[in-house]
């Protein structure tokens, strides 16, 4: 959803947010990760965590996404606060439709997000943990 709403504020080519990631995160990308930090691949453990979150007002929490994921590396420009409404009526239309959202009671939304959780190393080893979220349009 932030993804989209970037785009469609700062057009297609546009600079993305500094926390709006293009490319996505597999256990494959995870496990390379800790593989390029010297990990063998034996020590490595992979999982994934549902979680989620009730979201009372979805207007207050598109605001709070598109502040925090819609900042670039440069800063807030006029033109941003020009597509502030048009990004977070964007975000929340998505959340309305987007996959993992249940609507729980008209006031209440519910975003399940899936974390994917690789983890290097054994009992007697320091571990090495790395993991990204891999749910909800919204993160």
């Amino acid at each position: 959803m932030p993804h989209h709403a970037n785009w469609r504020t700062r057009a297609k080519d546009g600079t993305m947010g500094t926390v709006l990631y293009l490319e996505g995160f597999q256990k494959a990308d995870l496990r390379k990760s800790l593989q390029a930090g010297r990990r063998l691949d034996d020590d490595i453990t992979c999982s994934n965590k549902d979680c989620y979150l009730k979201i009372p007002d979805l207007n207050c929490w598109a605001q709070l996404d598109w502040s925090y994921l819609g900042s670039l590396p440069s800063g807030w420009f006029s033109n941003d606060e020009d597509g502030r409404k048009e990004a977070v009526a964007d975000i929340v239309k998505g959340l309305k439709s987007g996959n993992g959202i249940i609507q729980n009671k008209p006031d209440e939304t519910v975003l399940k997000m899936v974390a994917c959780m690789a983890v290097a190393g054994n009992e007697t080893t320091y571990k090495s943990a790395i993991w990204y979220n891999q749910g909800a349009d919204s993160f």
